[in-house]
């Protein structure tokens, strides 16, 4: 082991540049990275399109129910509407953005991102049920009002409640 013995400037500075390269190299990987995941936030995970389109629905139903309570000059309903509205847009954010580190748990966070959805879509359903349930309190409030068990059913009963609403006022 002759190499190890004496004066070993020219080991270390190979060393030293090599150490550079490594570090230059692993920076721009991670940089190239996030670039990628800023273009492409479902890399981590696929969305379930039909959710984000059932989202979308809903936004749409509560800034119709907005454009009513503006008419109306009901300011009640005009912050509730906003406040549900707060509540889809923060939903969609969460189901569309997915943490890059629950990737890197294998099983473990493909779990957690499958409990998190579902999470995600109960919380969407339940808005849409309280959408439901102003719409209804302006179409038909002497009839009881019975909330939807999925999201589908429950865009379709609020599209319906909408279409009387506009023949109504």
């Amino acid at each position: 082991m002759h190499f190890l013995k004496g004066d070993n400037w020219l080991r270390d500075i190979l060393l030293f540049f090599v150490l550079i390269f490594l570090v230059k190299t692993t920076s721009d990987r991670s940089n190239d990275l996030q670039q990628n995941a800023d273009r492409q936030p479902f890399t981590v995970h696929e969305v379930d399109q039909t959710v984000v389109k059932n989202i979308k629905q809903a936004q749409k139903q509560i800034d119709k129910l907005s454009a009513f309570a503006q008419k109306s000059d009901n300011v009640e309903l005009l912050t509730t509407t906003q406040e549900l509205r707060d509540t889809v847009d923060i939903l969609y954010k969460q189901y569309t953005t997915t943490s890059p580190a629950l990737s890197l748990l294998g099983p473990l966070g493909s779990a957690a991102i499958v409990l998190k959805e579902q999470e995600l879509e109960k919380r969407l359903l339940s808005t849409i049920n309280e959408t439901g349930k102003l719409l209804h309190n302006f179409v038909q409030p002497d009839v009881q009002y019975e909330s939807a068990n999925s999201t589908e059913s429950a865009l379709k009963n609020n599209r319906q409640l909408l279409k009387k609403l506009k023949t109504k006022h």
